[in-house]
């Protein structure tokens, strides 16, 4: 069943006093989906975010730093902020990149003040990209306990590339596991090994090169993907159900592009993977670059757990919903996901 819910989103956007002029304007916005626990539970709240627009007009290093119940929103709200795009004011002819902050309230009326909740000003820290980035990566490391090691961790992994965070991982995980005695022995001479020690020195420490051939194998495209698609089973609705604990599986899109899936009805191709990651293959029929778009960042979305121990990487045949008008009908393309 497609929940859907009214969302109230409230922007407060403000840059550093360093930067005088207003250096980019936001040119699209993206709004956040209202967490489904959050809405069945009428749970409001907001989150601030401070971070980097970078020289193509894209929000970079964005990361909470403050937020309510719990921090229940922030992923919703980081992942709106990340597709959001600047573009470059009359006065920035150079493209500047510009530290700025913006709140999101999640709210379920429009009368609801939530906003005061996450006033806060951003971290003092570097307002020019590079030098933030090197001062977060240069800081010394806190490990007095696991929860200044984790504060520490949250201000790295937030400069950090998708790849120099999975070797990150890698790399302080092996630390861990070269301690002596049970867990909690390796863990407590893990913190006491690395307090004080800043990024580059704790690479140093554990001595783990990337596996670049691993890196490029996560970089398979989707094309690639979708042509290798057969070789995975095709399993049943009923057969995905058992398997997997769903909490989300709604298609979010601007109500006009149902006009395009309402009577001539869509099916999609999907690829579940054994960690629940939810992947676009292809479409039964050819549909616009914008549905297509709004399909695969839906399904990116998805909140999938495994039931089972070791669930298998599977293709799933999903019917897209739809306000369906009447006389409606699936309409695909011959032997589409033969």
């Amino acid at each position: 069943m497609q929940y859907i819910y009214r969302v109230f989103v409230f922007l407060v956007a403000s840059h550093s006093p360093f930067l005088l002029a207003e250096q980019w304007q936001i040119e699209k916005r993206a709004e956040p989906k209202y967490p489904i626990k959050a809405a069945k539970e009428g749970i409001e709240g907001c989150v601030k975010m401070q971070f980097f627009i970078n020289s193509d007009g894209i929000p970079t290093y964005i990361e909470p730093i403050k937020s309510s119940n719990s921090r229940l929103f922030d992923s919703a709200a980081v992942k709106a902020l990340s597709k959001w795009r600047y573009k470059p004011t009359d006065n920035n002819y150079n493209k500047t990149p510009q530290r700025q902050t913006v709140a999101l309230s999640f709210a379920m009326s429009e009368n609801a003040d939530i906003q005061n909740q996450c006033d806060t000003p951003m971290t003092a820290e570097s307002n020019h990209i590079d030098t933030f980035r090197q001062d977060r990566l240069s800081m010394p490391i806190e490990a007095r306990n696991f929860d200044t090691w984790k504060n520490s961790v949250a201000k790295i992994v937030a400069v950090l590339s998708d790849d120099e965070l999975q070797h990150f991982f890698q790399s302080y995980s092996s630390l861990i596991n070269n301690q002596l005695g049970s867990e909690k022995d390796k863990l407590k001479a893990f913190l006491i090994s690395i307090n004080g020690l800043d990024y580059f020195q704790l690479m140093e420490l554990a001595d783990i090169k990337p596996d670049h051939n691993d890196i490029a194998a996560n970089k398979i495209n989707e094309s690639s993907r979708a042509q290798n698609a057969h070789e995975f089973p095709l399993m049943t609705m009923k057969q995905f159900f058992k398997t997997w604990e769903i909490s989300d599986l709604t298609i979010g899109m601007e109500s006009s592009l149902y006009d395009e899936i309402s009577y001539q009805l869509l099916k999609v191709e999907l690829l579940i993977t054994d960690d629940g990651t939810a992947k676009l293959l292809r479409t039964c029929r050819k549909v616009s670059d914008e549905m297509q778009l709004a399909l695969e960042e839906s399904i990116n979305d998805w909140q999938i757990r495994k039931k089972i121990k070791s669930p298998a990487t599977v293709r799933l045949i999903f019917d897209v919903p739809a306000p369906a008008e009447d006389g409606a009908y699936f309409q695909c393309d011959y032997n589409w996901n033969a």
